[in-house]
């Protein structure tokens, strides 16, 4: 497993891909910010640990393999709460 540097992020990418019947909704969510789930973070991150769903800019991320992506911890647009109220 890769060990991020600095204020990198190695973040597990949720699928983007959401059947609906027999068809794949993938256009509408080519506007969102995808989102996923920090695996391993640098040292140099701060607030951010292992296991936090995060949004993250869709661009500035370098693409490891098809669901990891490396990104600065200044590309997460934020945390995500993932309990309903």
């Amino acid at each position: 497993m890769l060990k991020p540097l600095q204020d990198f992020v190695l973040i597990e990418v949720d699928d983007e891909k959401e059947k609906q019947g027999a068809l794949f909704v993938v256009e509408e969510w080519k506007s969102l910010p995808p989102t996923g789930t920090i695996v391993e973070v640098g040292p140099q991150v701060v607030g951010l640990k292992a296991g936090t769903r995060v949004q993250f800019e869709r661009y500035s991320s370098v693409i490891l393999e098809d669901n990891l992506r490396l990104c600065k911890e200044s590309h997460i647009y934020g945390v995500l709460d993932d309990e309903k109220a």
